[in-house]
């Protein structure tokens, strides 16, 4: 039963397409060769993870997708070009630049629990930090000379109070990320790194917009993604309600298609890419299903 109703209670048209052609679909958006601003522009966000067993996780991604790729190309983009920035969205990631303004509810609502309670235990800390970066430029948390530790080891924000406080006003937005050496954080106030037009424009403060525009990243990036995925896809929406309803939305407003995959699973297609489907589609012609459950 494919489930997107429109208000009036109607069934929405439907495209079905079968499996092998979804997964030809898939192969060709994610693996299309372009460049590193193309691949932040088709996936809006990938996860910086530090550890490096056999590279690190943005470096697979772009090498995976841009010709001639090296190991930290994408700096360039981030610290020089600022065409992309490190920000929170589920984990630590790179986003386009241009999120900025979108992006000011996930720094207030959608950010780990623990750092609300970093900043109101220690109300005097992130001010100290303001200061000293104001004073000497940007600066990692191992240019501050308190090491008082008080997190347990393994702590993903840091052992020492000034990571930790670090960490809490990044996720919050006090801080950006300027520069990285060696994989380390060199922070700086947000005004002196995004730039001017991005970082004036009015800030996106309509939740059921936000709620909105962050579903659609989410399908963008996939391209064709089932009704129910892992749970950091859904990362930001808000409750389940909060997400149907945008979904529903999106729908109504032809910014994304119902897809039935083989005869159970559905799916939405994000109309940018919607094209992609006809090309991946040689075989057989997508059927549109009528008004009628199948």
């Amino acid at each position: 039963m494919v489930k997107f109703l429109s208000r009036s209670g109607g069934l929405t048209g439907t495209i079905h397409i079968s499996r092998e052609q979804a997964r030809r679909f898939l192969a060709t958006y994610h693996f299309r060769p372009t460049h590193i601003v193309g691949v932040i522009d088709r996936l809006r966000t990938v996860q910086y993870d530090p550890l490096n067993p056999l590279g690190r996780n943005p470096d697979l991604v772009f090498q995976a997708r841009v010709p001639g790729y090296q190991v930290d190309d994408w700096q360039k983009a981030a610290y020089s070009d600022r065409l992309i920035y490190d920000a929170w969205d589920k984990q630590a990631c790179l986003v386009p630049v241009s999120d900025w303004p979108k992006r000011a509810l996930i720094r207030e609502r959608y950010r780990p629990y623990h750092d609300d309670e970093i900043l109101e235990k220690d109300t005097e800390i992130a001010a100290s930090i303001l200061a000293a970066i104001d004073a000497q430029g940007p600066l990692s948390a191992l240019e501050f000379e308190d090491r008082v530790r008080i997190a347990p080891a393994g702590s993903w924000s840091g052992l020492t109070r000034t990571k930790r406080a670090i960490r809490a006003m990044w996720v919050s937005g006090l801080l950006v990320t300027h520069h990285r050496q060696a994989g380390r954080h060199y922070y700086d106030r947000p005004e002196r790194v995004i730039p001017p037009e991005h970082f004036r424009a009015a800030p996106l403060l309509d939740v059921e917009a936000y709620h909105r525009w962050i579903v659609e990243q989410r399908h963008y990036s996939v391209g064709l993604l089932q009704e129910v995925g892992d749970p950091s896809i859904r990362s930001a929406y808000g409750s389940a309600a909060d997400g149907n309803l945008a979904r529903l939305q999106l729908v109504e407003s032809g910014v994304l298609t119902p897809i039935l995959v083989g005869e159970k699973k559905v799916a939405l297609l994000h109309a940018n890419p919607f094209a992609g489907v006809a090309r991946c589609t040689s075989a057989a012609t997508p059927r549109r299903l009528s008004g009628a459950a199948r």
